[in-house]
């Protein structure tokens, strides 16, 4: 599939990015770091990757997620705290 979408003759189509996230796991986040199959941008194929499991990007799907259709992002990720945001981002002062 992911193939036959880059190959369509439409400025959008080689620039689809996202993670094949389960929705049993996408609820919390893991601290573990476990990869999802993931389509980067440009790329006609999936590869594994653990970039898009981490506490900002929940944070971002539930705070500032657009629903195109579905559910509201808020009933599918739990809040993100701001010690598991921390958690990621090295602070010096």
């Amino acid at each position: 599939m992911h193939k036959r979408v880059h190959a369509l003759d439409v400025p959008w189509a080689q620039h689809l990015e996202g993670s094949y996230v389960p929705r049993d796991r996408l609820r919390h986040v893991d601290p573990s770091g476990s990869p999802y199959p993931y389509l980067d941008n440009g790329a006609s194929e999936l590869e594994w990757d653990n970039h898009c499991n981490k506490a900002v990007v929940r944070w971002s799907l539930r705070e500032r997620g657009i629903r195109l259709a579905g559910p509201d992002p808020k009933s599918l990720v739990a809040q993100v705290s701001r010690a598991e945001l921390r958690s990621e981002v090295p602070f010096t002062a």
